[in-house]
């Protein structure tokens, strides 16, 4: 039997570098007025470190009042740079102008893996503690909140740096 291209997280660990980074790639959108967003890279295993932020801007990525959205061709822009450096995506996080939490359109249009996390920043992007962020996890095709013990279990702060990359 083949290993599955998408081995279980059971705890992602986020450097406060990455937290900064998705904090000043958000909340400059939210600033302009606009959705935008960034996604987290790293290894993919139980525990999975986030080691990239990607700022997504330019070609393929629109920024809206209500929206933000990737095309494939960008998808796989960053798929490709991913894959060169052996990372994988384990989360997107954009921001909303009120308080965090999926959209519908989010709920329907996010890209979908097992474990993959979906991050909502509030406050037009500017809600600067991530314990108050929505932290959603992909699982069985679609999205369930991790909240209190289980996000503080699943979810830990350390120190360290990330690459950033636009």
């Amino acid at each position: 039997m083949a290993s599955s291209p998408y081995p279980p997280i059971d705890e992602w660990r986020v450097p406060e570098a990455a937290v900064a980074g998705t904090l000043a790639g958000v909340a400059d959108g939210g600033r302009r007025g606009v959705e935008s967003g960034v996604f987290w890279l790293g290894v993919r295993g139980p525990v999975s470190d986030v080691t990239a932020v990607v700022l997504l801007r330019g070609r393929g990525i629109i920024e809206a009042r209500d929206r933000w959205e990737v095309s494939p061709e960008a998808y796989g822009r960053v798929g490709r740079r991913a894959r060169e450096r052996a990372l994988v995506l384990l989360a997107t996080a954009h921001g909303h102008g009120f308080l965090p939490g999926l959209s519908s359109l989010d709920r329907r249009h996010l890209v979908r893996a097992p474990d993959l996390l979906a991050l909502v920043l509030g406050d037009a992007g500017e809600e600067r503690d991530p314990t108050r962020w929505s932290w959603n996890v992909c699982v069985d095709g679609g999205f369930r909140t991790l909240a209190g013990a289980e996000l503080a279990r699943r979810v830990t702060f350390v120190t360290g740096s990330v690459q950033f990359a636009r």
